[in-house]
């Protein structure tokens, strides 16, 4: 109880004393720590601020050419406006949105994020100087290593670890035992996997198509062959949609 009447005490004091606690407000620092990542290109800080469910829905790739982006184009931050707060009492949490205008350097941008319990969740941050900032991730080894890890998959038979990387709507035209089945036509064929070495890559731009392709030379056991696969671009994620033995 004694440590509990000391906290209180310290509260009404800080309060009492005119004392801002806004720059060790958890939203506040996430919000600035984010704006100010992105002014200076810094993909890691950026990604940081995210909870970590949503970490998992952003390749580094994506989120660095985007941040590259707005260095770029934006130049360095200036200040973060808050223009409205809404908070929800939920039975699982405490919901907070807010918007907010960014100003850099070189133009404006509008933010609009979701925090749950302290934790960033969602966010949505656009700016005319952006223009189509995607022409591609900002480095293929990332893909590359998924595209390998799934070749290999693949060729020692391992359906679940396969499935487990393609986008939804590839797993659906392999239901029913195909995956399985052309599994087991390649690995009989082919045999082992002894190297995949990725030949060439190329970055498909289009307004709703923006896929990138790797092309593997494969040497297997007992035949070589190639596997082109494809990462289709959705959010800050590429998507295994399509892979092709040959």
């Amino acid at each position: 109880m004694r440590h509990r009447l000391s906290f209180m005490f310290l509260a009404a004091l800080l309060a009492f004393s005119g004392i801002q606690a806004r720059g060790a407000d958890p939203i506040t620092n996430i919000e600035t720590a984010f704006h100010q990542g992105l002014a200076r290109g810094d993909a890691a800080t950026v990604l940081q601020q995210l909870h970590p469910a949503l970490q998992e829905l952003v390749d580094a790739p994506v989120l660095e050419a985007w941040a590259n982006a707005f260095r770029d184009k934006l130049g360095g931050h200036l200040s973060t406006n808050r223009l409205a707060t809404n908070r929800a009492q939920t039975l699982t949490g405490v919901e907070i949105n807010i918007e907010s205008e960014i100003v850099f350097e070189q133009g404006t941008a509008a933010s609009s994020m979701r925090f749950f319990d302290g934790q960033l969740v969602a966010f949505n941050i656009t700016s005319e100087q952006l223009g189509d900032w995607f022409q591609g991730p900002s480095r293929i080894d990332f893909y590359a290593e998924r595209a390998e890890a799934f070749i290999s998959a693949f060729l020692n038979e391992d359906g679940e670890q396969a499935r487990s990387m393609m986008h939804e709507a590839l797993k659906k035209l392999v239901v029913d035992g195909k995956l399985e089945s052309m599994m087991r036509t390649i690995a009989a064929n082919g045999g082992s996997l002894q190297s995949a070495t990725l030949r060439t890559h190329r970055m498909t731009l289009e307004k709703d198509d923006q896929v990138l392709t790797l092309l593997f030379d494969l040497e297997c056991e007992r035949a070589n062959g190639e596997c082109e696969i494809e990462f289709q671009f959705a959010g800050m994620q590429g998507h295994l949609i399509s892979f092709d033995f040959h």
